[in-house]
């Protein structure tokens, strides 16, 4: 289950453009990741 959570948020990840993130919202987002 743990992994295909992974797999849709790095998918996730990839569809919204890294441009519209500044360096804290990617690492406050990492961190959500890590932590779901």
């Amino acid at each position: 289950e743990d992994m295909i959570l992974i797999y849709i948020s790095g998918f996730v990840a990839h569809i919204i453009p890294r441009k519209y993130l500044d360096k804290e919202t990617e690492k406050e987002f990492i961190k959500e990741l890590k932590i779901s």
